[in-house]
């Protein structure tokens, strides 16, 4: 048996077990097969084929632009509610809108998933808009902490995050910086999952410290 029919095979094996449970099936047995079922397509990424040899090179071509754990977190955020890391985001986006869509949309239907296929493709252009948003703030932020000293980026970070202070001339570099970067950077770290419940507080100590070091630079 081939690559190919092995990969087929176990494919078709898993939605007919699906269907076969039918509404008894729980949620996490749901995800668990739609994770298998990715897990194997990355598998044999190298010998699967479909009957259009159009789909067949996109499958190809798609699938080897982004990693296998890459691809079972983007399936879990669209079918099981679960995170994704600005990382994969940002492989994600990399990946190209026209591979996300092809993955989502061949995974919605299958026949166990397809009643709800709009619903996935609406949550897959939710996802794509967000990892946009947080590839451009990662471009950004890379921009930016050109326009910085290591030592004075981590000063900043310090007064938003920490309540320590700043030297007059990491206000006069700041300033320097622009506002643009300054809100870029302290955004960026204040949307972290274990900061962003203080987002509003960090975001209104970052205006505090742009004011000082504005106050700063105009009397030097």
């Amino acid at each position: 048996m081939t690559n190919t029919n092995i990969l087929i095979y176990y494919i078709n094996t898993f939605a007919t077990y699906f269907e076969n449970i039918g509404t008894m099936a729980h949620t996490s047995s749901r995800t668990t097969i739609v994770f298998i079922v990715a897990a194997l397509i990355c598998a044999f990424v190298p010998a699967f084929s479909v009957e259009e040899a159009e789909a067949k090179s996109l499958w190809d071509t798609c699938l080897l632009k982004i990693s296998p754990k890459c691809a079972l977190d983007i399936i879990g955020v669209v079918f099981e509610n679960l995170t994704i890391t600005d990382a994969c985001c940002h492989d994600l986006v990399q990946e190209g809108k026209m591979c996300h869509d092809t993955l989502i949309k061949y995974i919605a239907e299958k026949p166990h998933l397809v009643a709800h296929e709009t619903e996935y493709l609406k949550k897959s252009d939710d996802l794509w808009t967000h990892c946009v948003s947080k590839a451009e703030a990662k471009s950004l932020w890379d921009t930016c902490l050109l326009k910085i000293s290591p030592k004075c980026a981590l000063d900043i970070i310090g007064v938003v995050f920490e309540n320590l202070t700043i030297t007059d001339a990491c206000c006069h570099d700041l300033v320097q910086e622009g506002k643009m970067c300054h809100d870029t950077l302290i955004k960026y770290i204040a949307e972290k999952p274990h900061l962003v419940a203080h987002e509003t507080e960090y975001l209104k100590k970052s205006d505090d410290l742009w004011s000082h070091c504005v106050s700063i630079s105009q009397t030097a």
